[in-house]
């Protein structure tokens, strides 16, 4: 009946055929087109966190190290001038002890 009109079955069917194809792979350009624009977004943010780790590790290495090179340095200055007094505290409770020795043997 197609044959009829000038139409050959076979040629429409392929023809349907293809325009399946053609829209399968319209479908599949659009779905890898989402995938890559996915993909894009996230390398994107991976850089933009890559950059502020990176920003954050000069102002570490610029700002944070100093401040903690003197607060360890007035730690070190701190427990020198306690280790200094505690020295000085034992050699005068020993001279203190030595002295109360010497007192005590006098009285007896």
């Amino acid at each position: 009946m197609a044959k009829a009109f000038g139409l050959d079955p076979m040629t429409l069917r392929n023809k349907s055929i293809q325009g399946e194809d053609q829209a399968h792979m319209g479908i599949q350009d659009k779905k890898l087109n989402q995938l890559q624009n996915k993909a894009d977004i996230s390398k994107n943010e991976y850089e933009r966190c890559l950059q502020k780790l990176n920003l954050t590790i000069d102002l570490f290495d610029t700002s944070y190290r100093p401040i903690l090179n003197r607060i360890q340095e007035s730690d070190d200055s701190q427990i020198n001038f306690v280790k200094y007094n505690l020295e000085k505290l034992s050699r005068y409770i020993d001279q203190s002890g030595r002295d109360l020795r010497v007192n005590s043997e006098e009285i007896s």
